[in-house]
């Protein structure tokens, strides 16, 4: 799953610049193949980080807005049963009267 995951992003994202090789006296120069996959790897790795990291903003952002909403229909429930509260015992203050 990594590899194709790797495989995607190389096969579709553009190449950033494209260098000649250089020559010495001997022919083209060779390129450290270890380094160039390290290279790579880091960058994947970093790019990665980003998409985890706005993926966590997003859930972050989310979380909050639900936790607000919660608070609010909370405090709604609060209010009514405070209002039914009174309710009660005006009727219970009104019974009291009449006996």
């Amino acid at each position: 799953m990594i590899v194709n995951s790797f495989a995607h992003m190389i096969s579709t994202k553009p190449v950033d610049r494209y260098t000649r090789p250089e020559f010495t006296e001997n022919g083209p120069l060779a390129i450290d193949s270890k380094q160039a996959i390290n290279h790579i790897k880091r960058k994947y790795e970093l790019e990665n980080m980003e998409i985890v990291n706005k993926e966590k903003e997003k859930a972050d952002k989310a979380i909050a807005e639900i936790e607000a909403k919660c608070g609010q229909k909370i405090e709604e429930c609060k209010e009514e049963q405070r209002q039914q509260l009174m309710r009660i015992e005006d009727e219970h203050t009104l019974l009291r009267s009449k006996h």
